[in-house]
Formats: structure tokens, C-alpha cells, sequence
């Protein structure tokens, strides 16, 4: 994760707008814990210059500081935003929702994690084999809940919500 000096900014404004504060009860703690992780956050300088111009010129710092970290991924929930995306002015930029960045990283896991499920069901299958004790339906049962268990995402990967999203509520 990366942001400017300029997006951090923002975010510090707009966590502390009484309207934001009403409508998203969050503690002290939270808030705290939020921009600790933003603090730590790699910051970039913004792109001078973008290569095309967006619809809302308040969404230029976004792809600026994007376009200036050289990200892979834009991930953003802004309408404006994804009318350029696939543009290829943005080079390797790919401009993605946040559902959308999840499916990929999900994708990007699959092989691995069925390789671990196979892996762990032939074990199975050889200590089964060796001392005879496992029956074929209790094998079956536990490769089917190991493949139930990494093709479904893990409660981690759920992140806090703060995109540019959050500062157009404000608006």
C-alpha cells in the first residue's frame, strides 16, 4: 500500500469531519489503529504530469500518486476513476474495484493452495495406506473439507475500508 503526503492529509481531514464521525461510529482506538497503518504506509511522489485527463479533476492526486508509485493495481470504487481504465496511456496500471482485486488475488493463490490440498490428501491417502486404519470414506471426507477449506478465502483478507470512497462521502 502507498499514498502521498497529499491522500494522508485528506484522510486525517476527512476522519475527522463530524458528519463522518456520526455516521461511522468509530472509537478513538480505531482511528488511532487506521492511521498508524497509514503512517506506515510507503509514500510516493505524485506524477507530475498525467497522461489523460479524468472526468472529476479532484480524482487527479489518486492516479497521480498511483501513476508516480508505479503500482500495479488502482483499486477504487470511483466511477471516474474506472472510465479510464484499460486506457493505455496508463501503461501497466490496471484500474480495479476492490471485489475485483480480491478475485485476482484469490486467483493468483488457487494454484498453490490446490497443490496443498493434493499434496495433503496423498499424505493422507500413505499413512491410510501404511497402517491400513482410515477407511476410503473418512479419506474422501477430509480431502473434500481440505479443498473446502483453500478455495474459500480467509478472514483476513478482509481490509479496512478506506478508499477514496471515504473522502467523497465528505463531499
Amino acid at each position: 500500500m502507498l499514498l502521498s503526503d497529499e491522500q494522508y492529509e485528506e484522510l486525517l481531514d476527512v476522519f475527522s469531519r463530524p458528519r463522518i464521525l456520526a455516521r461511522y461510529p468509530l472509537t478513538p482506538e480505531v482511528i488511532g489503529d487506521l492511521f498508524a497503518g497509514l503512517a506506515a504506509a510507503h509514500r510516493v511522489e505524485p506524477s507530475p504530469e498525467l497522461p489523460l485527463e479524468l472526468r472529476d479533476p479532484e480524482d487527479d492526486p489518486i492516479l497521480a500518486a498511483a501513476l508516480g508509485g508505479r503500482v500495479d493495481y488502482l483499486i477504487t470504487g470511483d466511477k471516474d476513476l474506472h472510465a479510464v481504465a484499460g486506457d493505455p496511456r496508463l501503461g501497466d496500471l490496471k484500474i480495479v474495484s476492490a471485489a475485483e482485486f480480491l478475485a485476482i488475488l484469490d486467483a493468483s493463490a488457487q494454484p498453490t493452495a490446490q497443490k496443498d490440498v493434493d499434496d495433503q490428501a496423498k499424505d493422507t491417502e500413505d499413512e491410510a495406506a501404511d497402517s491400513g486404519a482410515e477407511s476410503a470414506s473418512f479419506q474422501s471426507d477430509r480431502a473434500r473439507r481440505l479443498s473446502w477449506r483453500a478455495v474459500r478465502p480467509p478472514s483476513t483478507t478482509r481490509a479496512w475500508p478506506v478508499t477514496k470512497e471515504a473522502s467523497s462521502l465528505a463531499r
